[in-house]
């Protein structure tokens, strides 16, 4: 850094310096000023690229600015379209903003164009433990581990989705591995005696328990473990009276939506409705808690095309949060299915105006529009869901949909071409593309 200042005193325009200086301010944890002057190197010499949009993107996602770090990592794509590192960092980038979705395309692209990176295969196994697609978080994982096995964080991950599955033996085996290779993490320690537990061992069970909790005395995560093994209360010692009084009831983690573009299977569906109907007929959690558990169930009965059901669930949702616009896009999806066109599209209506920048229900309603056949208000909404996100393959192909019906078929083609582009593995898309005769 002290290199960088000299040459800034001599030079003030010196781009090569505030670049020196950035890199060096990043690295101590200044990541506003180095944002400052990555932007200063872009004002001086604009062409500089993703030389500097991935290091700005990076310092931004450091200081949590994550909106700034995908609009930098945007950039990044747009320069360097096959660059696994770009995807990987803006897929991180999306899971911390919760766009699931998103995350799991960027992911399965780094996969795509660099196999042998355990980062795509560890992102994108993330992503779908969150949603509970454990059979394809541990595929994924199964790869990281092979690539790099001295990863101790991809062996907790896998050790939590055989643990969420009841592989209590497997279970076991990971977090003792992820134990070898760090000793302090304590979640390993929590999830080692879960497994115990689900072995009969509660007496390993609480050990293991106990030390996770000098490792971070008062983590949560313990303190739910020990109630769920049946510990005294004050097993824990720190173990805060609003948590000994919960009782152990359902958590509403248990009742977590999977993403509209990862595929389910039937028993991981129950699963999720199961979870989710417990939290309801506990009657516990606040208001956000309930809006969330009926409008995860609603989903799940949607999946299941169970569409009376997961329209009262939608409405329910509402009732709790009246602001949902994600339980308004349920609504609106549901009555779609229902071929309650009218009020589906008016849902669709107030999810946008609730997040008048989310792409999803633009598309969503384009798709009720196209199904009353106006097709110039459909195709309108696609643009809209486009324009705000340029990389949503499925409001591609929606729009290609649309396009073709309304007998467009050079540029349904085209953006069926498009959604693939954006999402090599589209099946439907490139069925389209064959049986309209394109390649």
């Amino acid at each position: 850094m002290a290199d960088a200042e000299s040459g800034l005193r001599l030079e003030p325009n010196l781009p090569l310096a505030f670049f020196v200086r950035a890199g060096a301010e990043s690295k101590l944890g200044l990541y506003d000023r180095a944002i400052a002057d990555y932007s200063e190197v872009l004002q001086l010499r604009p062409n500089s690229g993703a030389t500097i949009y991935a290091p700005r993107g990076y310092a931004y996602y450091r200081k949590g600015d994550y909106d700034h770090a995908v609009a930098d990592y945007d950039e990044w794509i747009k320069l360097s379209p096959n660059d696994a590192g770009a995807y990987l960092n803006r897929g991180d980038a999306l899971r911390n903003k919760k766009e699931l979705a998103r995350a799991a395309d960027d992911y399965g692209q780094a996969v795509g164009l660099a196999p042998d990176n355990p980062g795509g295969w560890k992102g994108r196994g993330t992503i779908r433990l969150i949603t509970q697609d454990f059979a394809g978080a541990i595929a994924d994982f199964d790869t990281a581990i092979r690539l790099n096995p001295n990863d101790s964080v991809v062996y907790l991950d896998r050790g939590t989705a055989l643990l969420l599955l009841r592989e209590n033996l497997r279970a076991l085996s990971d977090n003792d591995k992820a134990l070898d290779l760090d000793p302090n993490q304590p979640l390993a320690f929590v999830n080692r005696g879960l497994a115990m537990h689900g072995l009969g061992d509660d007496a390993g069970a609480l050990a293991a328990i106990k030390l996770a909790l000098q490792l971070a005395p008062g983590f949560q995560p313990a303190l739910d473990a020990l109630r769920e093994i049946g510990a005294p209360k004050d097993a824990g010692r720190s173990q805060p009276a609003k948590a000994a009084a919960s009782g152990g009831g359902p958590s509403p983690a248990e009742c977590m939506m999977p993403v509209a573009d990862i595929q389910l299977d039937p028993k991981s569906i129950d699963r999720v409705l199961q979870a989710c109907t417990r939290l309801i007929n506990s009657g516990g959690g606040n208001a956000d808690d309930r809006s969330l558990a009926f409008l995860q169930r609603g989903s799940m009965y949607r999946r299941q095309q169970k569409y009376e059901p997961a329209l009262a669930d939608f409405d329910q949702s509402i009732r709790y949060d009246p602001k949902s616009a994600g339980a308004y896009t349920g609504r609106g999806n549901a009555l779609r299915s229902l071929g309650r066109l009218d009020e589906s599209i008016a849902a669709h209506s107030e999810a946008i105006r609730l997040e008048p920048n989310n792409a999803m229900a633009y598309s969503n309603r384009g798709n009720a529009l196209g199904d009353k056949k106006d097709y110039q208000h459909a195709i309108a909404d696609f643009d809209i869901a486009i324009k705000i996100d340029p990389r949503y393959a499925t409001a591609f192909y929606n729009r290609a949909r649309t396009k073709l019906d309304a007998g467009d078929k050079s540029g349904a083609i085209e953006d069926f071409r498009q959604a693939l582009a954006l999402r090599p593995g589209f099946k439907e898309a490139a069925d389209m593309l064959k049986q309209l005769g394109a390649k």
